[in-house]
């Protein structure tokens, strides 16, 4: 087990969303990343009124994974320290939080979800709902809500909303106790859904017996419980002593190597992991103490040990060194925490132990094998940079230093994403970069960023130069253990770019003299100036006509293509009303789809008085362009729908239609230079396969986010993400 992270934060906001209930907003670091139904620790630095249980607090997260950079947590008010403290803090202030922690998160399947949540207990669930319905999600879920009164509801008009926007939602309110027997009721098959239950200690056994009783295994349900009750001294004393089962619920499946001790070391409770680690059976293990597989270390460590956890009471934190049952000797990183009554009194131990065997032969491999790589990746023409699993650097190549103009001793151990500077065209730094690291190190697979996407990196005297990039994750027996980036400069690639798209955009301009040319000649033909014309000549002509008119619309297309593409100035933004947005989509729109024969629906789930920052022309484009391609690919009578709904700060178009869908083999494709569907192509021969692409960059232009959901003969819907101002 690792240490968790801890975090600077600053809390920015409180306000009381219930009766004596308040909630906090906290700016958190961008890299700060949690699953929705998390939690974490707040850290406050002091406390105004003492608190017998410190300055530290667990709360869930109501906020979405999706909104970065903010969460927000839900307290009810009390008499204790903390929380008058919390109460009357000063804003902003300093603190830190600490985790992610906690395993609730919503099911990978679309199977029904039922939340039974009593008071502050809902507090996860606002979270897991909104990420379901901020991701479009067709989960149902049910929330059966109960508290001593409707004064106390906690986030009521956030709930009220979620309920508007997501159609998959059922809220049922409940004032005082739950009766059990009334949640058959809330599902039409409770046997085949998921059932979470969060709330007071007697509410939570009532529910989890009851469902228990009506055959809900326990994979189905779900508990977590962030504020454990108090107990007396002699409790606590138990359950230490007896290995009580609120530390067997917690710890007895854990695969991490888990005891607990009385404060002789005595084991008194030892986990499934123990035993895998030691080899030795729990009946072995209780009553010994840790040096019935340890004892390995050198005198001055234990000393160490018992000196921090016994006479300090802190947590003690070190790699050791211990050997199985059968004699084999591995290595481990030990974590071994006092436990301290409510009276303030040292009761006993809890240790964890993490075989890093595995890491430490790999860190011997590599060193061993360094000075081989070396010879290889110096002799490597592009930037190469290799970091380990925290990523920090471990190695870089001579043209790392020469690009970047750091030498080894400036880089190595330091974090990748401190020494190196990415950003964009006007000099940001490019967002989302630790994310994207951290999924690599995951396992998540590689990304590439590639020339046309204009990304720097930013050298040691501050210049700068274009790049392109490849980060991969690099395997051993146990899965990832590191980070390759390999990148080049292209300075030469964009001139040599910049020399096709002049030259694209000189052709481009070129062929539209001579092809209007030709197009009023032919017209002067077909009208008969010249003298009749036979009803073959006239065919010969139409079709003539009609290449011309594709030759005029792909120039056209090119050029729309190479201005976008090479234009630099800056968009200008305003503020747009939705109700104008959707009045002048009608107004443009409406003509083409009834000459089409199909139906143009308008809806909305957002105030009409929504307000969008963007550039008018840009996105009226977007929309105009989907909407066309939506018309033109459905069937006759039927309709295309084009509606709005809002999340955290943003405002998504959604274009949808039910014709031809789009093959899922060429998704991938779709928003390519010149590349049109298989089925479009035979419906529709005509098109140049430009037109999703310049709506893909003029997305890119005013950083709105496209994509699309789509099954061939079922229909395509595109989805526009923008950001939304505050309302004037």
């Amino acid at each position: 087990m690792t240490a968790p992270k801890i975090y600077n934060a600053q809390i920015v906001g409180r306000r009381e969303i219930a009766q004596d209930t308040f909630e906090i907003e906290c700016r958190v670091p961008d890299e700060f990343t949690f699953t929705a139904g998390q939690y974490v620790w707040l850290i406050l630095p002091t406390l105004k009124y003492d608190d017998p249980r410190g300055s530290r607090r667990a709360f869930s997260i109501a906020s979405s994974p999706l909104r970065k950079g903010v969460i927000t947590m839900a307290f009810r008010a009390s008499g204790s320290g903390f929380k008058r403290t919390l109460r009357e803090i000063t804003l902003p202030s300093e603190v830190q939080i600490a985790g992610p922690f906690g395993h609730l998160s919503l099911p990978s399947e679309d199977r029904p979800v039922v939340m039974v949540a009593g008071g502050i207990g809902v507090t996860p669930f606002i979270s897991m709902i909104r990420y379901a319905t901020e991701t479009l999600r067709p989960l149902p879920i049910v929330l059966v809500y109960a508290n001593t009164s409707p004064a106390r509801v906690v986030y009521a008009d956030v709930l009220s909303e979620l309920q508007a926007r997501n159609e998959y939602l059922t809220v049922a309110h409940h004032t005082g106790a739950i009766e059990p027997q009334r949640l058959r009721d809330v599902t039409p098959d409770m046997r085949f859904a998921e059932w979470f239950v969060i709330g007071p200690q007697d509410m939570s056994i009532e529910v989890g017996n009851f469902l228990q009783n009506e055959g809900i295994t326990s994979k189905q349900l779900h508990f977590e419980e962030f504020y454990p009750a108090r107990k007396d001294r002699m409790e606590q004393e138990r359950m230490v002593s007896d290995g009580a089962d609120i530390f067997k619920m917690a710890v007895e499946r854990s695969s991490s190597h888990i005891i607990i001790t009385n404060t002789d070391g005595r084991i008194l409770f030892a986990n499934d992991g123990a035993e895998e680690v030691t080899q030795f059976s729990k009946s072995e293990l209780l009553g010994q103490t840790p040096r019935l597989w340890g004892g390995l270390m050198s005198l001055e460590f234990y000393q160490d040990m018992w000196q921090t956890i016994k006479v300090e009471r802190k947590i003690f934190r070190g790699e050791i060194h211990n050997r199985r049952k059968n004699g084999e000797e591995y290595d481990a990183m030990a974590h071994i925490s006092p436990i301290i009554s409510m009276d303030d009194e040292l009761i006993g131990f809890v240790g964890t132990e993490e075989d890093i065997t595995n890491q430490k032969d790999t860190q011997r491999r590599l060193e061993h094998r360094e000075a081989q790589d070396r010879a290889i990746i110096s002799s490597i023409g592009e930037g190469l940079v290799v970091m380990d699993n925290d990523g920090r650097i471990i190695m870089i190549n001579k043209a790392f230093e020469d690009l970047l103009q750091f030498t080894e001793m400036d880089v190595r151990g330091r974090f990748a994403l401190d020494v190196i500077r990415r950003e964009d065209d006007a000099g940001n730094d490019i967002a989302g970069r630790a994310e994207a690291y951290a999924k690599v190190r995951a396992g998540g697979g590689g990304y590439e960023i590639l020339p046309e996407q204009n990304q720097y990196f930013v050298r040691k005297d501050k210049t700068r130069f274009p790049i392109a990039l490849k980060v991969s994750p690099f395997f051993a027996k146990n899965g990832v253990v590191g980070t390759v980036a390999v990148f080049r400069d292209v300075t030469r690639e964009k001139e040599l770019e910049k020399m096709r798209v002049d030259f694209l955009s000189l052709a481009s301009h070129q062929l539209r003299t001579p092809l209007s040319g030709t197009k009023w000649l032919i017209e002067t033909l077909q009208r008969g100036t010249l003298g009749p014309i036979t009803d073959k000549q006239r065919a010969y002509l139409d079709e003539l006509y009609e290449s011309n008119e594709r030759m005029i619309k792909l120039a056209s297309d090119i050029l729309s293509v190479v201005r976008l593409e090479s234009a630099a100035a800056v968009v200008e933004k305003k503020d747009l009303l939705v109700r104008d947005i959707l009045a002048n989509i009608k107004r443009q729109m409406d003509s083409v789809a009834k000459s089409a024969q199909v139906s143009l629906q308008m809806t909305s789930a957002v105030d009409q008085d929504r307000v969008v920052h963007t550039n008018e022309d840009m996105l009226m484009n977007i929309l105009e362009s989907l909407i066309f391609n939506a018309i033109n690919y459905s069937p006759v009578g039927k309709e295309v729908v084009v509606s709005v709904f809002g999340g955290d700060g943003n405002v998504v178009f959604a274009v949808q239609d039910s014709g031809i869908g789009i093959p899922a083999e060429e998704k991938q494709h779709i928003f390519g230079r010149f590349y049109r569907a298989s089925n479009a192509k035979r419906m529709r021969p005509s098109g140049t396969g430009l037109g999703l692409y310049l709506v893909s960059v003029l997305a890119k232009r005013i950083s709105a986010v496209i994509w699309f959901d789509s099954e061939e003969n079922k229909g395509t819907t595109f989805f526009v993400r923008i950001h939304s101002a505050e309302k004037k």
